[in-house]
């Protein structure tokens, strides 16, 4: 797998967040991601220390400032590192049924279609068990 790095913007998540990064935490292992950074968007729960204690990289924010910014806050610190993803994967933090090879099935069509610049995956409703969205371009 080509070097890939997971974003994942938190607030409030303390409770959803351990799930999410137990899965990254198997894909890191297996070599599908190199990489996590979570953005704790200025939570007012122990999602920072939850993610601390994953030992991924931890970005806090001092206030809530929403999903977008915080977003882009974590985009300018893989930015401003020595070393950059050449796949950058954002991850919502309340993905409970995620799983490590829903990560690789996304990268996977990066690297097999060189032309495509984005891919978005799906998630399948726990009420509906209907798949919701997936789209690339």
């Amino acid at each position: 797998m080509d070097s890939v790095t997971v974003l994942v913007p938190a607030f409030n998540e303390e409770k959803t967040l351990p799930a999410v990064l137990k899965s990254l935490e198997q894909a890191k292992r297996k070599g599908i991601i190199r990489s996590v950074l979570v953005v704790d968007d200025g939570s007012t729960d122990k999602t920072s220390a939850v993610a601390k204690k994953s030992g991924f990289e931890v970005l806090r924010l001092k206030k809530n400032s929403g999903k977008a910014k915080a977003f882009y806050a974590g985009v300018r610190k893989i930015a401003s590192q020595s070393s950059q993803p050449k796949i950058l994967v954002l991850l919502d933090a309340d993905l409970e049924e995620f799983r490590a090879i829903e990560v690789k099935v996304l990268i996977q069509r990066l690297i097999d279609h060189p032309h495509l610049k984005m891919v978005i995956g799906s998630v399948i409703d726990k009420e509906t068990k209907k798949r919701v969205s997936y789209s690339e371009s």
